[in-house]
């Protein structure tokens, strides 16, 4: 054996330290983008019930005064 040479930890190098990094952002971008499509989808979901209600009042309203 070599004196004086030693054998680096992988997970000691920058490379390995960025990598972790770079996952734990993808990590983060993934929920994000979960949470921004729950968040659209709930969206258009109350654009309908609301656009169901409105047009379920014109229709009482209409029935009413007739």
């Amino acid at each position: 054996m070599l004196k004086g040479i030693r054998w680096k930890n992988h997970e000691e190098t920058f490379e390995e330290a960025l990598r972790r990094e770079m996952l734990a952002e993808k990590t983060q971008r993934f929920l994000l983008q979960e949470d921004l499509k729950q968040l659209t989808d709930s969206y258009y979901k109350v654009l309908r019930e609301n656009d169901r209600l409105k047009h379920n009042n014109a229709l009482a309203n209409s029935l009413s005064f007739e």
